[in-house]
Parts: C-alpha cells; structure tokens; sequence
C-alpha cells in the first residue's frame, strides 16, 4: 500500500474511535446550540417566506446549484495546495472511498453501488436534496468555526456556505410547492461529537477535505437531476 494513502487511512480510522473527551473539546466545538441550528432558526423566526408564485423558485435552484458546483471547481486546486501540497487529483486518488455518514448518509443515492438515479421518483430525489444540502451547511458551518479568521481558505467555505443556505431555502419551497409536508430541519446535533470536535489539526484537514469532497458530489449530481428534470 502507498505510504502516504496508509497514513491518512491510519488518521481517520483513529478519528472513529476518538474517545468524547469533553473537558478538552476545542471551543467552537461548545460554541452553538446543538439542539438549533441556522435554517431552524430562520424558520421558527419567520423570516423565510415560501413563494409558490411559477417556478422561479427552481430556476433560482438550478443557477444557484450551478454556481456552487463552479466554485467548488474554480476553487479545488487551490484548496488542496494550500493545505496539503498537493492537487485536489491527487488527495481524491489517496482517500478514494473515504466519506462520513453525518455528511452523507451511506443510505444516500450518491452512495448507491448501482446508478439508479433516472428510475428515482423526483419527489424522493427533492427530499434527498434537502436532507443533505443541510448537511452540507452544518458542515460547512462547522468547518468556518474552526478555522481562523486568517485562513487563506475561509473565504472559500464562507462562499460555498452561503450559496448551500440559498439551494436550501430554494428546495423547501418546492418541497411546499409539491405538497409534500417538509421533514423537520436537522440540528447541529447531526453531526456526531467525533466529527465536530476532532483535537488535532491533522484530523480536521482531512475531514475538511472530505467535506469539501461531498460539497462537489452532491452539487454535481443534483445540478444533473434539477437540470434533466425541466
């Protein structure tokens, strides 16, 4: 086995069983209420209103989906030489399979051994979307809490956490449009202790990597599906 994709294998395979040391959790990790989080907040404030007016909601969707996915592609390069010294090419080939549930579910379409995306029902595929562009915000928020406001790539995150807030926004008012009754918004709390509070900067690196990782997948592949779908 490569040296270099036995150490990162070695790394995260000991992040599953960090013990919850909570006396000596960073503190972004005690910093928000896990039990909230930023689209219940918008929400239960009432701030948010559905506009069921046409579907301009779904092109709003598909040019903000677009962005997102041009950004992460713009950006990946640059991500990974600034944090690893290497291309986004070569850490993808060194942790080729390595993902994490709380980002995306390993029951998730993305995760499927068989591509069976086109016989998906769209009303599961928008359902889907929303479940992990959510997912995708917490990370991302999470991500931006522990990095320092210094960072040459916290411009990055804060870009692709914006444009995920706005596909969310943009994914309810379909799921309403539908008639679907909406699922509750998911908390900070889904994202595991072991995740948010990872002690060593090495560790972070890499589940930031894979974070980012899953912001290109999810991104690419419901730009697909909302793009076919018109």
């Amino acid at each position: 086995m490569n040296l270099t994709i036995y150490i990162f294998t070695f790394v995260l395979a000991c992040v599953t069983i960090l013990p919850k040391v909570e006396g000596s959790s960073p503190r972004s990790c005690r910093a928000r209420n896990l039990v909230s989080s930023h689209w219940s907040s918008v929400l239960e404030s009432g701030r948010f209103q559905s506009s069921l007016v046409g579907d301009h909601h779904l092109h709003r969707l598909r040019r903000e989906l677009l962005e997102l996915y041009t950004a992460v592609q713009m950006y990946k390069n640059q991500y990974t030489e600034e944090t690893f010294g290497k291309s986004f090419y070569e850490m993808d080939n060194e942790l080729p399979d390595l993902s994490y549930d709380d980002v995306i579910p390993s029951s998730s379409i993305l995760r499927s051994t068989i591509n069976d995306a086109a016989h998906t029902e769209y009303a599961h595929h928008v359902l889907e979307a929303y479940d992990l562009f959510q997912r995708l915000e917490l990370s991302t928020e999470l991500v931006l809490q522990q990095s320092s406001s210094s960072s040459p790539t916290r411009m990055v995150w804060s870009h692709f956490r914006r444009e995920i807030q706005k596909i969310v926004q943009n994914l309810y008012t379909e799921i309403v449009g539908r008639g679907i009754v909406p699922p509750h918004p998911l908390l900070r709390e889904s994202i595991s202790h072991n995740l948010r509070c990872m002690q060593h900067s090495v560790y972070r690196d890499i589940r930031n990597f894979i974070i980012y990782r899953s912001v290109d997948k999810v991104s690419r592949f419901y730009f697909k599906i909302f793009t076919d779908s018109d």
